[in-house]
């Protein structure tokens, strides 16, 4: 206990002070689960420790919310509070910092009406709008983490014990998070050194097109003149350097939206807000997503590509090697978090604006003029195995190796 006890203030430690980076004199805000409530004490002590200004938290419970979906009227779904649309873009305008741990059960609104769910989504998304433009133009340093709720604990550990599932989870998060080291900032520090070699190749590289192919997957992505490839690191626009995922395996860019064609199968679930979609696949023509069909949250799915005029065109393409250790660990986590880090993927809607030369300088109309897509939406969804091989081709035609069966090829 007392072990676990270390590994969860070094968690904390990573979380503030390599994810965050709180600098002296910033504000933090902290979007946790009300289970997570001892944790969020000791994230709010070392935020003080490094001299923020001023911490508040933003607490949210799964059954408080389900019981909106269950007794709310039924005309009340687009409603969304003023209150915290302003308290985000504040902390975006001011350049400072937000903290949000996921942890919720992954089927939690499995049972409840998908019309109703898609309206908060909606709404949320619309009001959040100009505050999520400013993080996908890194505005400000943010920091997405976990904390273990029962809930989701029992989906990834369904035959252990109650009492032991929480704990199970918790070693799976801290294993992964890179927290079992010594000193776990410095191995953060030399895992972005390798992330960032990843993605000064392709940027040298610059391919026109990559090509997926897998069982059920055949598709083409087409890559904007200027694309930059990212890895963990980002700057802020006041020039700190933050980590947006702990854990993160990936380098990501954006796609050129209208030049996407083929179909793409998923190879892991997806948790869209509570809602498990499993087994599905989309096909693509100039573009757009124009059929799913899914074995599981079907309807869902579909929901998402109709969210807004964009919502069924991508923002963004990660590779992640298969052998990464959230997929060596051979546990599904039933969270975006984690799974995208075990799998490359693809992400429907929103692409962040540094992933193109420029893209912070640009208005919407010429971010979507010079290839990047603006939506409402960022779902990512996870494509990657054993079995995934991409190549890069060139603006001359000629193909090169980017993954073998779902490695590295360079």
């Amino acid at each position: 206990m007392q072990d676990l006890e270390n590994k969860i203030d070094k968690y904390a430690d990573v979380l503030i002070n390599k994810g965050c980076a709180i600098k002296p004199g910033k504000r933090l805000i902290i979007k946790a689960p009300i289970e997570a409530v001892d944790f969020v004490r000791i994230l709010v002590k070392k935020a003080y420790q490094a001299e923020a200004k001023f911490v508040s938290v933003q607490w949210h419970d799964d059954l408080t919310g389900k019981l909106r979906y269950q007794y709310a009227p039924d005309d009340s779904f687009d409603y969304y509070p003023d209150w915290i649309k302003y308290a985000n873009e504040d902390i975006a305008e001011n350049h400072d910092c937000l903290l949000s741990l996921t942890g919720q059960d992954p089927e939690l609104l499995s049972d409840q009406d998908t019309q109703k769910i898609q309206s908060v989504k909606r709404a949320v998304n619309v009001h959040l709008k100009k505050f999520r433009e400013m993080m996908m133009k890194n505005y400000c340093s943010w920091c997405i983490g976990a904390y273990p709720v029962q809930a989701w604990a029992a989906k990834v550990f369904p035959d252990d014990k109650p009492e032991e599932q929480k704990s199970k989870l918790w070693d799976a998060i801290l294993k992964t998070s890179r927290i079992d080291n010594d000193d776990p900032i410095q191995a953060w520090q030399e895992h972005v050194v390798e992330l960032k070699k990843r993605a000064d190749y392709m940027n040298n590289k610059q391919y026109d097109v990559l090509h997926y192919k897998a069982p059920g997957t055949d598709l083409t992505v087409g890559l904007p003149k200027g694309h930059i490839w990212c890895s963990a690191e980002d700057k802020a626009k006041d020039g700190n350097i933050y980590i947006a995922n702990i854990p993160s395996e990936e380098i990501f860019t954006l796609p050129d939206y209208s030049r996407v064609d083929g179909v793409v199968r998923s190879t892991k679930a997806l948790n869209y807000g509570g809602i498990l979609c499993e087994n599905f696949e989309f096909e693509f023509k100039d573009g757009k997503a124009i059929s799913v069909k899914a074995e599981k949250g079907q309807e869902a799915l579909e929901n998402l590509l109709s969210l807004d005029d964009w919502s069924s065109y991508l923002g963004e393409v990660a590779l992640v090697p298969h052998s990464s250790p959230i997929s060596a660990s051979g546990i599904m986590f039933y969270d975006t978090l984690f799974d995208e880090n075990a799998s490359c993927h693809l992400a429907l809607g929103a692409a962040y604006n540094f992933t193109l030369q420029g893209g912070n300088d640009m208005n919407e109309e010429e971010f979507r003029k010079a290839g990047g897509n603006k939506s409402i939406a960022h779902t990512d969804f996870m494509i990657g195995s054993g079995e995934l091989d991409i190549d890069g081709i060139l603006a001359d035609g000629t193909r090169e190796p980017v993954m073998r069966s779902g490695e590295w090829a360079f």
